[in-house]
């Protein structure tokens, strides 16, 4: 014997009808749901993202204005060291008796303007004379055979170097000793 369904009612016949599309309609709105939590978190992540690369860009473009105002303000830098060069040569050949004193007297301490310029900028000289020769701040343009320096020894400074902060901003060109006996070495065999 088959078992058959007892007719429903018209009541019946309407709940299972209502209750199919109802099943049916919060799928849809679950999946509707998940599809927008999946767009939702993929925005958040686009700008989160877009967050992060502005900031970079930010940072990347504060770095390079740093190192344009460096570039800047070291190459002023170097053109006033060869007018303080241009100076200096000026007056290291004024005779005494040629000027007024004041005047001279008025010419150093422009000279020492300059200075005290300098040094608020952060320029500061390499100390040379009567050091040993460090290739990080000195350029030998000359090696002098001697006995009276031990070798290596910065004999004579012909342009001053100087450090801008921590960096070299141009080095010192000297003069360096080298042992006598190592001079008449090379002498004899060439």
């Amino acid at each position: 014997m088959s078992e058959t369904n007892p007719p429903q009612t018209p009541d019946e016949h309407r709940e299972d009808a209502e209750s199919a599309p109802a099943v049916d309609c919060a799928e849809t709105m679950r999946e509707t749901l998940e599809e927008t939590e999946r767009e939702r978190d993929q925005f958040r992540a686009m700008a989160l993202r877009a967050q992060a690369d502005l900031v970079n860009y930010r940072r990347r473009a504060e770095d390079e204005r740093e190192t344009l105002k460096r570039s800047l303000t070291s190459s002023l830098l170097i053109d006033m060291l060869e007018l303080v060069d241009d100076f200096d040569r000026a007056l290291d050949y004024v005779p005494d008796d040629a000027v007024a004193p004041q005047w001279l007297e008025g010419l150093r301490n422009a000279r020492r303007s300059f200075d005290r310029k300098l040094l608020m900028q952060g320029v500061s000289k390499v100390e040379s004379a009567g050091q040993q020769f460090d290739p990080n701040v000195h350029e030998a343009i000359q090696s002098v055979p001697t006995v009276d320096h031990p070798e290596g020894t910065i004999t004579t400074v012909v342009r001053d170097g100087y450090m801008l902060n921590d960096r070299l901003l141009r080095p010192a060109q000297v003069v360096v000793a080298v042992s006598a006996a190592l001079e008449d070495e090379t002498e004899t065999t060439t």
